[in-house]
């Protein structure tokens, strides 16, 4: 924060971007390394890990829990925490079904309703953390009780299934042989990209997140910025939750229930840090490939699902310990 300079309402950029991204590279770069890692012992290990159909199972996963560790990338670069995203996305696959199926409404509308719910429920979420001080932990907690909950008693716990073969295909289609999910996964790595590294956006937010205080004596609007943040990720859930509806044909209330634990998995390891500040869409990228590669690889190891949570729950630790090593080495 203290290259940042104010001329007129304008911040100068130049300084401060540069050495935030030179953190936020080190910290992605370090990612690939345990990722090539990873893919040279599993392709060892199993023969059916490099088979194309393995690939595009791991590019299929990856989609869904990409897109969720986005946006939880872009909240946590604002000093805020996004629990309620798994829900979110099961809400808003729910709701999709209802317009798409029940209500006949015509399919791209009801996608785009559903992830305009999802950006209205982290634009509520962004408000009640920053209007009414309430820390965005405690308020997307809560949120995720209220979308589960939500979610269950519309389906009545059953499945609402039969989307029109339009909307199926998002899920289901390909592209010379790429998932149309994974295509829009990287559309979507390459706007926020784009946000976070070459917009005064983006600066300004990790300049938030960094120091909230200092940024808002330099004359930006911390509020406004963690709002959107919020937003975002809330509308990245809702992407989320119309690509695992469209993928399976169907939604029930318990979709996404168990994304959330992946997703702040995938975003530690990419090194993105928890307090704010610092972290990148990159990283995340290469966290999320290393979370779908050690599930994918220890279903193909025959490994228990039970182990692979405790080898996700591992994973976050050894990350959180790497980081804050990292840290100190470079303090």
């Amino acid at each position: 924060m203290q290259e940042l300079t104010r001329s007129g309402s304008r911040v100068a950029p130049s300084a401060a971007k540069r050495r935030l991204w030179n953190q936020s590279a080190i910290t992605s770069y370090g990612a690939a390394v345990p990722l090539a890692v990873l893919i040279v012992v599993l392709a060892l290990a199993s023969p059916y890990f490099l088979t194309l159909v393995n690939i595009r199972n791991i590019l299929l996963q990856s989609a869904i829990l990409g897109v969720l560790a986005f946006g939880l990338t872009v909240a946590l670069i604002a000093e805020e925490i996004d629990l309620s995203i798994g829900a979110v996305e099961g809400l808003t696959a729910v709701f999709a079904a209802i317009l798409c199926i029940q209500l006949g409404v015509p399919w791209p509308v009801g996608a785009l309703l559903a992830v305009l719910a999802g950006f209205l429920i982290g634009y509520a979420n962004g408000v009640m953390t920053t209007v009414l001080d309430i820390p965005s932990f405690i308020v997307t907690l809560g949120t995720l009780g209220i979308a589960s909950g939500v979610s269950l008693r519309l389906t009545d716990g059953n499945s609402i299934s039969g989307f029109p073969a339009g909307y199926v295909v998002i899920g289901r289609g390909s592209l010379f042989g790429v998932p149309l999910s994974t295509i829009a996964l990287f559309v979507l790595f390459l706007i926020i990209w784009f946000l976070l590294r070459w917009t005064r956006w983006g600066l300004r937010l990790y300049a938030t997140g960094g120091n909230a205080a200092a940024a808002a004596e330099l004359g930006l609007s911390p509020a406004r910025l963690k709002t959107l943040a919020l937003a975002i990720s809330g509308a990245c859930a809702g992407i989320a939750g119309v690509l695992i509806s469209a993928r399976l044909n169907s939604a029930n209330g318990s979709l996404g229930q168990f994304d959330l634990l992946d997703a702040i998995a995938a975003v530690v390891i990419g090194g993105t840090s928890l307090t704010g500040g610092r972290g990148s869409i990159l990283g995340t990228l290469f966290g999320v490939l290393i979370m779908v590669i050690i599930r994918n690889g220890l279903d193909l190891l025959g490994v228990s699902p039970f182990w692979q949570t405790a080898a996700v729950g591992a994973m976050i630790l050894i990350a959180a310990i790497l980081h804050k090593f990292a840290a100190r080495l470079g303090s």
